[in-house]
């Protein structure tokens, strides 16, 4: 028969006071431990966006935003200084793959097929008003602002060109092999 675990006896106030006292003594003691942690985690949990407020430069006027869930920017500097609306934007980047690529200089890592996920909700481009995608497809070249259609013909066009590049890894692999042959 499986125990049954006891109830907590500190109530979650309490709980989560002390989690805050620990995290602050963390960030006294060793402010480089706590910036490396902090590096690596999310403004919010997806699921739960972050909403804020900021100054419009050009107009003055107080207004909110409501962050993309994972949203990793830091808006502090658009929360503490008016900001021009227009540069509001906020982002979900995936995990960084890079390549060895030679572009004429020796091979270097570059990064390769990143994704963005980006949403500027006051921008003058009405398609940058709603989600969107930007994929970095290789170190700083980018295909920009793909909505969902978009991405599925990038997605596509991606997925045929795997497909090819089985086919070369195949012949390859038989060249090879021949080539060993007749040695």
């Amino acid at each position: 028969m499986p125990k049954t675990l006891p109830t907590p006896v500190n109530p979650p106030e309490r709980d989560t006071a002390e989690r805050e006292a620990v995290r602050r003594s963390v960030e006294d003691q060793f402010p480089f431990v706590a910036q490396l942690l902090a590096e690596g985690q999310p403004k919010a949990p997806a699921g739960e966006p972050e909403t804020w407020s900021f100054i419009d430069r050009t107009t003055g006027a107080l207004r909110e935003v409501t962050c993309l869930p994972g949203c990793e920017l830091d808006h502090s500097e658009d929360i503490e200084t008016p900001t021009f609306r227009d540069d509001i934007i906020c982002e979900a980047s995936g995990e960084t793959v890079t390549l060895p690529v030679d572009a004429g200089g020796g091979a270097e890592e570059m990064r390769f097929l990143q994704p963005s996920l980006r949403v500027q909700p006051f921008s003058s481009r009405l398609a940058e008003r709603m989600p969107f995608v930007d994929i970095e497809v290789l170190d700083d070249e980018w295909i920009e602002c793909l909505d969902p259609d978009g991405l599925e013909t990038v997605i596509r066009t991606l997925s045929g060109r795997l497909s090819a590049l089985r086919v070369a890894h195949a012949q390859l692999v038989a060249a090879r092999a021949a080539y060993r042959g007749r040695a």
